[in-house]
This record gives C-alpha cells, structure tokens and sequence, in this order.
C-alpha cells in the first residue's frame, strides 16, 4: 500500500450544510481506505456525529453522583477516550462543568449529596463501604451529610 496522501480536511461544525439553523454537533472523523470507487481505490473520511444532547448525558455522567471515569465511560457508551477527554476539556473551559474529581466530596453538590444520603439510606456497614470506595467517598462524609440532611429539616 501506498503511503497515506496528506490529510486535508477542514469542516465547520456549526454549519456543515450550510444552513445556520442546524444545532451544533461533535464530530468524530476516521479515514479509512475504500476500494468501492474503482481504480486503486480512495481515502474516505467517516465521521460519527454526535447531538448536543447526547454529548451533555454523556458529560453527566462523569460528575457526582455517578463520577464514571472516561476509560469506564468510552466502553460503556462506545465513544473513545480521545473523544471524550476533548469534550470534558471543550465543557470545563466554557465553565459547564468544573474539574472535580472522583476522590474529592467537596465539590458534590447540596443535589448529588442528597442523592448520596438516599442512594444508602437502607445500606448495611460493608454495602455502605463499598458504595463510598466507587463513588471516592469515605462513609464518614455520607453520614456527616445524612446529619446535615437532618438538621435542615428542623
């Protein structure tokens, strides 16, 4: 096989028909080696298209109170690593999403945490462990937050 021909592709996104009303969408390109165009054949260039949408459940998905790493999130959703570290980069700079990590309790928010009390309300000891080593928790906080959850109702 010949050597690849220099890659010259340029697409805006925002408007790849033309027409300014399409919503905005992710594209993810592959070039791949087509021989259904007679000859030698020709480069082909796929793109997988993703809606706002999808990219924003998807992004969800990596804050609290599910926190899936990308690696356990690429495999889940069939999307790649690159793909998504791109996206979780693209929504931290625009401020929709700020970098809290998975080991850190002290950006859940007053909703994830609540969710965290309710999720293990009915937990036993060694469920309750293991629910705070998934979510990098430690049972203390779920139970210091289950105290707050109290008070606050009083």
């Amino acid at each position: 096989m010949d050597a690849l021909p220099p890659a010259r592709c340029q697409m805006d996104v925002l408007q790849r028909s033309g027409r300014p009303a399409d919503p905005p969408v992710s594209v993810v390109a592959s070039l791949k080696w087509s021989q259904a165009y007679g000859g030698g054949g020709k480069w082909i260039i796929e793109m997988k298209h993703y809606s706002a949408e999808r990219k924003a459940a998807v992004l969800q998905k990596m804050l609290p109170p599910t926190s899936l790493s990308v690696a356990e999130l690429a495999k889940q959703e069939g999307i790649s690593d690159v793909t998504l570290y791109h996206w979780r980069k693209q929504a931290m700079a625009s401020g929709a999403m700020s970098a809290v990590t998975k080991k850190t309790a002290e950006g859940w928010s007053a909703e994830s945490k609540l969710a965290a009390v309710v999720e293990t309300a009915l937990l036993s000891e060694v469920a309750l462990s293991e629910y705070c080593r998934e979510k990098g928790l430690y049972p203390g906080q779920v139970k210091a937050w289950k105290q707050a959850c109290i008070v606050g109702q009083q």
